[in-house]
């Protein structure tokens, strides 16, 4: 517990949720003298086949203002005794890396979901969660057709998290997911991706029993 010691190391997610970012946003800058900024005004076109003239490797993405969401998207999934729905909005990141014939990237979501709960005796409890998270995705090969993405970021659900077998100790936890996706559609404007992910406060407060969903995710680009 973290009252025993005031020297307990950081939880790992939460190291790598504060890193993150922090890389995402100096990587751009260490490389600046390597980047070329492609003429597609649609940011992330480059992964899906069109890729920038004279690019060594990075491409910038043009500045497209800093508010203004690539996505939307919306997801359904299921754990053991609960369900969910949840919608939601991303950001790209301005930075793209070649590698291994494919595209590294990266974005930030933030989601609104909504939970049910089986809680025994045919009770059903409701729950909100709300979450931010950075995303790293691997788009496979020139065209950037499939890809691969984790991520892990904070959320918060409310109110206090329980089903018939577990009760969280937090409304504050983790979220971290991998998926794997496939964008279809003129110039890749669509994807549909299966996502697994895992909610707990690592371990910040006990119980911490955790929650598990498979889900299916539509997104579109603007």
């Amino acid at each position: 517990m973290l009252g025993r010691s005031r020297d307990r190391a950081l939880p790992r997610p939460l190291l790598l949720l504060l890193l993150l970012p922090v890389a995402a946003a100096l990587a751009p800058a260490a490389l600046a003298a390597d980047v070329a900024v492609p003429d597609a005004p649609a940011p992330g076109a480059a992964a899906r086949g069109a890729p920038a003239a004279g690019a060594a490797g990075l491409s910038l993405h043009p500045a497209a203002g800093f508010w203004r969401p690539s996505t939307v998207f919306v997801q359904y999934g299921v754990a053991e005794d609960a369900q969910m729905a949840a919608l939601g909005l991303a950001w790209d990141w301005r930075w793209q890396y070649d590698v291994l014939g494919g595209q590294l990237l990266g974005y930030w979501e933030a989601s609104f979901g909504r939970w049910n709960a089986d809680n025994g005796g045919g009770a059903h409890g409701w729950f909100t969660q709300v979450g931010l998270t950075p995303v790293l995705r691997y788009q496979f090969g020139p065209r950037g057709r499939w890809f691969a993405e984790a991520g892990i970021g904070a959320n918060l659900l409310l109110p206090l998290y329980q089903t018939e077998a577990k009760r969280f100790s937090t409304t504050f936890n983790f979220g971290d997911h991998l998926a794997l996706g496939r964008h279809f559609g003129i110039g890749g404007q669509h994807s549909l991706s299966l996502r697994f992910q895992h909610f707990s406060n690592a371990s910040i407060r006990k119980p911490n029993p955790g929650e598990n969903f498979v889900q299916l995710r539509y997104a579109r680009r603007f």
